[in-house]
């Protein structure tokens, strides 16, 4: 403990005049204090140790019987003062563990990146404990090695040609236990190499429960040594740093799994949807070759063919825009929706007819609007389909429209069972199918793209929502914008270019 003159000056004048003269000297010697004129008497002075903590940190000289006394009480200001230290450092050392967990819990919750995420810790923890390196070091699961993720603020993402069984992080995984290394060239388990000479070590394990994921290295402290109290600082943050890495990895397994379930549930569809066709143009191909069929019966075959092909390329079509992530590009026109509509419609009844389906249309909103021609003609596509293989034994279904403030809407409502209460709200999302016998279920995904680049937007309900007699089943409503700019382009994000 180091005495200050200046803070034990007011106790030693205090004494000197309950005990007269003296003088308090440190252990080597040094004068730490003398009252004036104590040296001028010859007179063989008494010596007292001044104890602290059990241990004399100095003693003091003079003549009164009391000396003895004096030295305790200087002795019991000296403990005063060091528990005073004791408890400011360590309450300013709990302050700086406080605001670091602070800071690095901020770090941990500002992204989901992990290589952003290790990569702001190291700078942060580097900065905070003074250190040349701060480093992650992570598991590899599959070579039972390890990999470094980030150093000092730097994403690295650098696989070490390094064995569990070996080196110092090799050793903390072993152990599962911190370990301070203040000189490395005299540890057995320390494995030189790099360009840059490793003095002094703090290695932490980043457990998650009793497993270790990963490794928190730093190395050569500034200031000097390495010590408890740093280990106890980076120990209270090295189970958030595991938590993120672990995180990371079950998320990353999960998209994984995710991605291989999306990919099985696409395959399981498309060879479904595309076994049907094949089968019916399979068919009616070996029968064009028979002599014995008309002219009318071979042309109606071959336009049973004909929808096939249509119906494979409009599946197909729908996989390639959703594998493409819904791009492209706009080609906005104005266009008269009664006009439009009614064209379409001609095209759509041929094939709902044969499902005993009635299409019926309504337009009480008889003017322009502004539309991809070719792109919204897949949206009706994909909303009649649905109501197609939705309406088994046939029914009826209504396209109408109407004015709704700046918005046109489009509906389309059916006589079927309506949508099911427990996918309604996810009836938009890619694979999601309303108990269709065929379909990739990604038609209703693909035209709410389509709507929402338009501006518009698209909702599912059940009910009379058409407000004509009779069609309370499924009802799809569509909103767009009456105003836009004509012979714009708009692109896949809405802008109109």
């Amino acid at each position: 403990m180091v005495i200050r003159k200046k803070e034990i000056k007011p106790v030693c004048e205090f004494l000197s005049v309950l005990i007269g003269p003296f003088g308090f000297y440190g252990l080597n010697g040094d004068i730490l204090y003398v009252t004036e004129g104590f040296g001028d008497s010859n007179e063989k002075p008494l010596r007292y140790d001044v104890p602290l903590n059990s241990r004399p940190i100095g003693h003091v000289s003079g003549f009164d019987e009391r000396l003895e006394t004096a030295a305790s009480i200087l002795g019991l200001f000296l403990k005063n003062r060091q528990d005073k230290e004791s408890l400011t450092k360590h309450t300013l050392n709990k302050y700086r563990e406080l605001n670091f967990l602070s800071e690095i819990s901020d770090i941990l919750s500002s992204s989901i990146d992990i290589d952003e995420i290790l990569c702001a810790t190291t700078a942060k923890c580097g900065e905070i404990m003074g250190v040349e390196n701060c480093s992650v070091m992570v598991i590899d699961d599959k070579s039972d090695g390890f990999y470094i993720k980030a150093a000092s603020g730097r994403i690295v993402n650098e696989r070490v040609r390094l064995d569990l069984s070996n080196g110092i992080a090799g050793r903390i995984v072993k152990t599962g236990r911190s370990l301070i290394v203040n000189e490395t060239d005299q540890h057995p388990d320390f494995i030189s190499g790099g360009d840059v000479a490793i003095k002094s070590m703090l290695c932490i394990p980043l457990k998650v429960k009793d497993r270790t994921v990963g490794v928190l290295n730093m190395s050569n402290k500034i200031s000097g040594f390495f010590t408890s109290e740093d280990e106890s600082l980076i120990i209270s943050i090295s189970s958030m740093i595991a938590g993120a890495i672990e995180s990371a990895r079950l998320y990353d397994e999960k998209i994984k799994n995710e991605k291989f379930a999306t990919i099985g549930q696409m395959a399981a569809g498309i060879i479904h949807d595309i076994k049907n066709p094949m089968a019916t143009i399979k068919g009616f191909a070996g029968l064009l070759g028979d002599l014995e069929f008309t002219p009318g019966e071979r042309k109606e075959y071959s336009g049973m063919i004909v929808d096939e092909v249509d119906r494979l390329v409009s599946m197909l079509e729908d996989l390639l825009y959703f594998s493409r992530g819904f791009k492209g590009r706009y080609n906005i026109q104005r266009t008269n929706i009664h006009e439009y509509l009614s064209e379409v419609c001609k095209l759509i009844e041929k094939d709902l007819s044969s499902r005993n389906i009635d299409v019926s249309l309504k337009t009480a909103y008889k003017g322009d609007v502004y539309i991809d021609r070719e792109k919204f003609r897949r949206v009706i596509y994909n909303i009649t389909g649905n109501a197609r293989e939705v309406m088994h034994e046939g029914g009826r279904l209504l396209i109408s429209t109407r004015a709704a403030g700046d918005q046109v809407e489009i509906l389309f409502s059916d006589t079927g069972g309506g949508v099911p209460e427990e996918i309604i709200d996810a009836i938009f999302d890619p694979f999601v199918t309303m108990g269709k016998k065929s379909g990739t279920g990604l038609g209703l995904a693909i035209t709410k793209k389509i709507v929402e680049d338009h501006g518009g937007t698209i909702t599912a309900v059940n009910g009379n929502h058409s407000g004509v007699e009779g069609f309370k089943g499924a009802n799809f409503v569509i909103k767009i914008p009456l105003k836009d700019h004509p012979g714009s382009t708009r692109r896949n994000d809405g802008s109109v270019v």
